[in-house]
């Protein structure tokens, strides 16, 4: 699943493997049901970033980390460009 999109893909599927490689996190395995259902047999769906489900609050969660993680470097680099 791409957490910044919301784009969720069945990856047993070797042609969506290998299309999908960049931002795609596996789900967790505590997910996989839900995201096993949200695909309904399908190869692709797509999850609602603002829904308040199992994979919206987990791909909320990445993109809050992934931020966090910017902001950390953004004030490193500040930091280091003031003297």
């Amino acid at each position: 699943m791409n957490p910044d999109t919301g784009h969720l893909v069945d990856l047993n599927d070797e042609r969506l493997k290998l299309d999908h490689r960049g931002d795609y996190e596996p789900v967790p395995v505590r997910l996989e049901e839900a995201a096993r259902r949200k695909l309904n047999c399908r190869s692709e769906a797509m999850v609602s970033k603002h829904s308040g489900g199992q994979l919206s609050r987990w791909a909320a969660e990445r993109r809050r980390e992934k931020r966090r993680k910017r902001n950390k470097i953004a004030k490193q680099s500040r930091k280091a460009n003031r003297t």
